[in-house]
C-alpha cells in the first residue's frame, strides 16, 4: 500500500501509456523516445525506430488476447513479434491513417484503432484477406475527428472520446453525443472508460459524465467532487474509477485497502 517512484534511465520523455504482454514484461511507452520494458526489478530495455519500430512518438498500448503487444504511434502502428516489430503504415496496409491515438479491443478481440484524421480502423488479427481491415468514421454536422480515447464495454459496444463529443458504436451504427444532445458537458472529450458492469465514464475538458443502460445519468465536476480539475485527462476502471485531472488522481468505488493515508469508502454511484 506504498507508492514508490521510480526514473526510467536515459529518459526524460512523457510517459504515456503502460500494458503488461502476454509473458508478464512491463512495457512502457514514451512521447518522443520509443518504448521501455522493465523486469520488475532494476532493469530497463529500450525500444525506438533503430530497433524497428515506426516512430519514437508512442501514443498507446495494447495486449490483445493472445498476448501480444500492439503499439500506436504517430507514424502507424506496430506489432511486437519474437524479437521484431512488424510496422503497418497507410503505404503498406489497409489502414485509415498514419496518425494514431487510441487503442482498444472489443469482446471478439478485433482491435479498434483511432486517428487524429475522421476515421476508426478495425484490424481482426485472426482472419485474413478482405476481412482483416475495416474503417469506420463517425460522422456529424461538425465534421473532423480526432480520436482522442477508445473503450469497449463487456457486451461488445465500443465508445470513442473524441474532439466533437463521445461517439458510441451499437449494431454496427455510431450515435454522437454532445453537449447538444444533453449528455455531456463539454464537446471535447478526452478519455473514455468502461467497467465491467457496462458503464461507460466519459472525461471532457469540462467534466466527467456517465452512461448506463439507456442514458446518461450524472455530470461531476471539481466543486462538489474530488476531481482535481473538469479537464478529465485520462480514465481506466477495474470496478473502481480512476480519473486523472489536473495535478490528482481521483477515484470513485469501494477500496479493499488503503490508498496513501486516505481511504475513501463509496458504497453506490
Amino acid at each position: 500500500n506504498t507508492w514508490h517512484a521510480r526514473s526510467i534511465p536515459g529518459n526524460s520523455a512523457a510517459v504515456t501509456s503502460f500494458a503488461r504482454d502476454g509473458s508478464g514484461t512491463l512495457w512502457i511507452g514514451t512521447a518522443g523516445n520509443g518504448v521501455f520494458t522493465f523486469n520488475g526489478a532494476s532493469t530497463f530495455t529500450h525500444q525506438t525506430t533503430s530497433n524497428g519500430l515506426p516512430s519514437n512518438d508512442v501514443r498507446a498500448l495494447l495486449t490483445d488476447s493472445d498476448g501480444h503487444l500492439w503499439v500506436a504511434t504517430a507514424n502507424g502502428l506496430a506489432l511486437r513479434g519474437n524479437g521484431y516489430w512488424l510496422a503497418f503504415k497507410t503505404s503498406d496496409s489497409p489502414i485509415a491513417s498514419n496518425d494514431l491515438r487510441a487503442l482498444t479491443l472489443d469482446n471478439t478481440d478485433r482491435i479498434w484503432i483511432g486517428t487524429g484524421a475522421n476515421s476508426i480502423s478495425i484490424l481482426n488479427p485472426k482472419t485474413t484477406g478482405s476481412g482483416m481491415w475495416n474503417t469506420s468514421v463517425i460522422s456529424s454536422t461538425g465534421g473532423w475527428h480526432t480520436i482522442n480515447s477508445l473503450a469497449a464495454d463487456p457486451s461488445g459496444e465500443v465508445w470513442a472520446a473524441t474532439s466533437a463529443g463521445v461517439g458510441q458504436w451499437i449494431s454496427g451504427t455510431w450515435t454522437l453525443h454532445t453537449v447538444a444532445s444533453y449528455s455531456l458537458p463539454n464537446d471535447n472529450a478526452l478519455s473514455v472508460a468502461s467497467d465491467p458492469v457496462g458503464r461507460a465514464w466519459a472525461g471532457t475538458a469540462g467534466g466527467l459524465a456517465f452512461h448506463y443502460a439507456d442514458g446518461w445519468r450524472n455530470t461531476f465536476h471539481d466543486t462538489g467532487s474530488m476531481l482535481g480539475s473538469d479537464r478529465i485527462t485520462s480514465l481506466a476502471s477495474d470496478g473502481t474509477l480512476w480519473a486523472a485531472a489536473g495535478s490528482i488522481v481521483a477515484l470513485r468505488g469501494t477500496l479493499t485497502g488503503t490508498l496513501g493515508t486516505f481511504p475513501p469508502v463509496i458504497n453506490n454511484f
